[in-house]
């Protein structure tokens, strides 16, 4: 066997036992499973725009105030912290950086500032709002659930490993060849297909959670979001001129691009689950 080939099936068993890890042992393993995931994917974000654009981001700062965003998500949704005053440090940190811009001779550090505002945004958010699809608050009480959020990933999972396997095979048509010169419409649309099915099979064994309908357009919402995330990490890379986000994930790159759909696909989820 490829010894490639061996690297890449172990780092993404170790990745997946990870994420089944954090979601099937309960709350606290979940919280601490995903704010590594979570720190991973800021370091090797801040330190991909820095070395990519030749910036100077304080990558420790901005790490600590992502990180600290999903703390404070992750204690208000689970209840254990009940007033919103918590995001006052985070707020207070890129108050410390915008005057402290101020005082800098460096006018092109304007820059690193604003791209640290966007990993907050990018990489910090959706993981922060990962915890209210965890955490449930019918009915005035928390409890915690891992069905969304392992449907997510599962519908996630098929929808890449169908859109690869049919796609290399029957893949005539780019979808978006200037971004991503492989994908084609056809692995898009069996990607999204397998989704869906694998979202009415949850609707079967999860019927108290989402009705099939719900379950349906889930599947669908997290589907096309999550094409949308990997193309958006697509663009970012070719933006910046290179092939990987990272060396973190031997064989696979790096997390953020292991995780480029779940990072626009949770927050697409949220808002989904919030309307209906």
């Amino acid at each position: 066997m490829n010894h490639n080939l061996i690297v890449r099936t172990i780092s993404g068993a170790v990745y997946v036992a990870a994420i089944l890890a954090g979601l099937l042992l309960g709350p606290i393993s979940f919280g601490i499973v995903f704010l590594a995931f979570c720190f991973l994917c800021l370091v090797e974000f801040y330190q991909l725009i820095n070395n990519g654009l030749s910036l100077d981001i304080n990558t420790p700062i901005a790490t600590f105030a992502g990180v600290f965003l999903y703390i404070a998500g992750y204690l208000m949704a689970s209840g254990i912290v009940e007033t919103p005053l918590i995001f006052v440090p985070w707020i207070a940190i890129f108050i410390y950086l915008s005057v402290r811009e101020i005082y800098r001779s460096d006018i092109k550090n304007i820059h690193a500032l604003a791209y640290t505002f966007f990993g907050q945004v990018y990489i910090a958010l959706p993981f922060t709002l990962l915890t209210l699809l965890a955490f449930d608050h019918s009915y005035g009480l928390v409890a915690y659930g891992h069905e969304k959020v392992l449907a997510l990933f599962v519908i996630l999972w098929a929808n890449d490993v169908m859109a690869y396997l049919f796609g290399s095979k029957f893949g005539k048509h780019r979808l978006l060849e200037r971004i991503s010169p492989k994908k084609s419409w056809e692995g898009f649309w069996a990607g999204l297909v397998s989704g869906i099915v694998a979202a009415v099979i949850f609707a079967f064994v999860w019927p108290n959670v989402l009705n099939i309908w719900q379950w349906i357009g889930f599947g669908a919402v997290v589907g096309v979001f999550g094409v949308w995330g990997d193309l958006f990490e697509s663009l970012i890379k070719r933006c910046l001129g290179v092939k990987d986000s990272g060396r973190m994930m031997p064989g696979h790159g790096g997390i953020v691009d292991r995780m480029d759909s779940f990072l626009m696909a949770v927050p697409a989820a949220v808002l989904y689950l919030m309307f209906i």
